[in-house]
C-alpha cells in the first residue's frame, strides 16, 4: 500500500536533485551520509575522519543539521552547556572532540565555520541534500543490514536507490560483515573501505550482569556487540532513534536493573540525552572505527586530498 508514496518521495528527490545549484564553499567539504534511513554507523566514520584530519594540521569543523533538535540557526555546539533537546544527540557527543555546528541551513553553518578558522568541513549526513557541494563523499552502508527490502521510505528504509547513491560516491564504506551480500553489486572499479565498531569495555562492566538499553537506529546492533564481547547481557530494552527517555522510563529501568542485580549500560549517543542525576547510574560504552588492513581509511584520505582543487 505505501509503494506508491515511496514512488512520489523518490520523484520529488529526482526533482530537487535536478534543479538544486550547489553552494561550492571556500573550504573542502567532506560528507558522511548513507541511503537508509538511520542506524549505517555515520557518526563513528565523522569521528574518525575528523580525528586523522587534526593530525594531519586541519582545523577541522563538523557540521550538522541537528536531527531532533530546536535550535534552526546556525549555532556553535557547546558540549557543556547545549542540551540534546537543543542541537540534537549526535552533534553533542561528536562536540566533545571537534567544534560542531547545527541549523537548517548548511550553507549559514559551513561559512560561521569558515568565520571561525576552519580549514576543512566534515558534513555528518546531508548525502542526499543538492544544496552543498561535496568534495568527497564517504557513502556508510551496514554489512548486516544493507538496504533492507529496497524500497524507498515509506514503503521501506531507502532514501534513494543504492546504485544512484553510489554513483556519488568516492569511498563505499562497509560496516561489519556482508551478510547481505551487497558488495556482489558493486562495481570493482569501486573504492571499497571494510570497517567495523569496536568497543572499549569499561573495567566496570566486565564479569557483572547487565541491563543494555538503546534508542538508536538499529539497537540490535548494540546488543549483539555486547554478546560478541562476551558481555553479561541479562536483559535488553529497545526504544525508536533518538528517543527522548522521560522520567518515569528511566526510573523503570532503573528498578529492573535493581530486580536484576545489574549494571545499567547503553551507547554513548543515548547517554548524552539523559539528564544529569540519571548518569551517574549508568555506563555508557564508547565505540570507534577499526578498518581492516587491506583498507586503509588514512591512506584512501590521502589519495582523495591530494586530488583536490584547493589551493589552501
Amino acid at each position: 500500500m505505501l509503494l506508491p508514496f515511496g514512488a512520489l518521495y523518490y520523484a520529488a528527490h529526482r526533482v530537487r536533485m535536478r534543479i538544486t545549484k550547489p553552494y561550492r564553499a571556500p573550504i573542502p567539504v567532506i560528507c558522511v551520509g548513507n541511503c537508509v534511513a538511520g542506524g549505517a554507523g555515520k557518526t563513528p566514520i565523522v569521528s574518525a575522519l575528523a580525528r586523522i584530519l587534526r593530525e594531519r594540521g586541519e582545523v577541522v569543523h563538523i557540521i550538522s543539521r541537528g536531527y531532533g533538535g530546536s535550535i534552526t540557526k546556525a549555532i556553535r555546539v557547546q558540549a557543556d552547556i547545549h542540551h540534546c533537546d537543543e542541537v540534537g544527540d549526535e552533534p553533542l557527543l561528536l562536540a566533545r572532540s571537534s567544534p560542531v555546528w547545527v541549523g537548517r541551513d548548511r550553507r549559514a553553518s559551513i561559512e560561521a565555520a569558515h568565520r571561525a578558522g576552519a580549514t576543512m568541513i566534515v558534513m555528518d549526513d546531508g548525502f542526499q541534500n543538492p544544496t552543498i557541494h561535496k568534495d568527497i563523499s564517504f557513502l556508510v552502508v551496514d554489512g548486516g543490514y544493507g538496504t533492507g527490502n529496497g524500497r524507498m521510505i515509506p514503503a521501506g528504509p531507502m532514501r534513494e536507490p543504492f546504485a544512484q547513491a553510489l554513483a556519488r560516491a568516492d569511498v563505499l564504506v562497509l560496516m561489519g560483515k556482508d551478510d547481505t551480500l551487497l558488495i556482489r553489486n558493486v562495481p570493482r572499479a569501486t573504492t571499497l573501505l571494510r570497517a567495523e565498531i569496536v568497543p572499549t569495555i569499561p573495567d566496570m562492566v566486565r564479569d557483572v550482569p547487565l541491563l543494555a538499553f538503546a534508542g538508536i537506529g538499529r539497537p540490535d546492533k548494540f546488543f549483539t556487540m555486547l554478546h560478541k564481547y562476551a558481555l553479561n547481557v541479562q536483559e535488553t530494552v529497545a526504544f525508536s532513534d533518538h528517543h527522548p527517555y522521560s522520567a518515569e522510563e528511566l526510573m523503570q529501568l532503573q528498578q529492573r536493573a535493581h530486580a536484576l542485580g545489574a549494571t545499567l549500560v547503553t551507547t554513548e549517543k543515548d547517554w548524552v540525552r539523559l539528564d544529569a542525576s540519571s548518569r551517574a547510574s549508568i555506563v555508557a560504552i564508547p565505540i570507534e572505527v577499526r578498518t581492516h588492513p587491506d583498507t586503509r581509511l588514512t591512506d584512501m584520505l590521502d589519495v582523495l586530498l591530494a586530488n583536490l582543487e584547493y589551493s589552501s
